[in-house]
């Protein structure tokens, strides 16, 4: 053979294998970061509060990517009153303004959660996501706004702050 065709057949082989492995690389990558965010959303479900707080460290660019059910790590944080890590991934750079599948954003799914556990009284993480900036009249895929439900479900701790805070009532 000549030099030149055998040059030219071990420079495909070589883009060739460097296209696989870079797939492979890839979709190691993909897997790694899918199994990560399952593991923190399950985690903070678990209400395993030391190993949510060692991924969030860790790996804080997850805490608004989308897991497989359609939420972010934050929102399952805000949808199951968690304070302490509603805070975490606060000042980690977690984003308000995202929504679920469902158009449901962090605030209105800790304010189901209110409304769902009206023995819980405390109201920081709401407090927290106003204050970060979330818009207390979203309402999610059924046009339902966190102040209709709260008034839907009789909550009228929750009813009472949201129209201090000047919820819309139209």
């Amino acid at each position: 053979m000549d030099a030149l065709v055998v040059f030219w057949m071990l420079l495909g082989i070589t883009i060739y294998l460097t296209i696989v492995t870079g797939i492979k690389m890839y979709k190691q990558l993909i897997y790694d970061k899918n199994r990560i965010i399952q593991d923190l959303c399950k985690s903070i479900e678990e209400n395993d509060i030391v190993t949510c707080i060692d991924i969030v460290r860790k790996h804080p660019q997850y805490i608004n990517s989308y897991n497989n059910d359609g939420y972010t790590p934050f929102m399952i944080a805000c949808a199951c009153g968690n304070n302490p890590l509603v805070t975490l991934m606060l000042n980690s750079g977690a984003d308000v303004k995202l929504k679920s599948l469902q158009q449901e954003s962090p605030f209105y799914l800790a304010a189901f959660y209110l409304v769902k556990n009206p023995h819980y009284k405390n109201a920081t993480c709401i407090r927290q996501l106003y204050y970060a900036g979330a818009d207390i009249d979203e309402p999610n895929a059924h046009g339902k706004t966190p102040l209709q439900m709260a008034s839907m479900f009789g909550n009228k701790d929750l009813v009472k702050w949201l129209l201090l805070k000047n919820a819309s009532i139209t």
